[in-house]
């Protein structure tokens, strides 16, 4: 979807990368043992923390160009 909004390459890199957290770290049974703190540092949580807000500057940016066309 992000190809066809024809955002770049770093874009996508991005989401792909947040997208590896969304399950695991809100379903307790996506692990056989454990709960998502026992899988997750505080340096994953800013990582992906950057990400979101790169991604929602560039989703900005692309709404922004849109209404100007």
């Amino acid at each position: 979807m992000l190809k066809k909004c024809d955002f770049n390459d770093t874009v996508i890199n991005l989401a792909k990368k947040i997208d590896k957290y969304y399950i695991p770290t809100r379903y307790t049974d996506a692990w056989s043992e454990g709960i998502p703190e026992d899988y997750y540092t505080l340096e994953d949580a800013n990582e992906a923390i950057d990400c979101s807000e790169s991604i929602i500057s560039e989703v900005e940016n692309k709404w922004k160009s849109l209404k100007n066309v």
